[in-house]
């Protein structure tokens, strides 16, 4: 049985859903490429999440991110390339007060509408949007 060990600086990559049950609650940053809604739902269980990359997984969309709301602790959130996420996705982000940075990047169906509703978010330091907002 191990009863310490060291995690190391890097994020730990969860490509699958089975990844996310070897995880300690307190483990972050989380990056993957495959994950789906229902892995978002498994997510926010991990109350001390402060990190997320979510960078280019396509396979999430809006429904998936309302369990997001959850993540009191959450500071950084990359959602670069996913490109199903609407501005609902935002209404639902725009819950987490603690956000600090978001990464909407390549994101293309964000309309300005989606953006005004992270006004709400009073730490939002750091904002990479669509290059064209409608």
């Amino acid at each position: 049985m191990v009863r310490d060990f060291s995690l190391p600086e890097q994020p730990i990559i969860v490509s699958s859903e089975e990844d996310i049950g070897r995880l300690a609650l307190d483990v972050s940053p989380i990056t993957g490429r495959d994950l789906t809604d229902a892995t978002l739902s498994r997510l926010s269980s991990f109350q001390s999440l402060s990190c997320l990359d979510l960078a280019m997984c396509e396979r999430l969309s809006d429904s998936g991110f309302a369990a997001l709301q959850s993540l009191r602790a959450l500071r950084t959130l990359n959602l670069a390339g996913c490109e199903q996420i609407t501005d609902s996705t935002l209404k639902y982000l725009s819950q987490i007060q603690s956000l600090e940075e978001l990464d909407l990047s390549l994101c293309n169906q964000i309309t300005n509408e989606g953006v005004v509703a992270l006004s709400a978010l009073p730490f939002l330091r750091s904002l990479d949007s669509c290059l064209l907002l409608r």
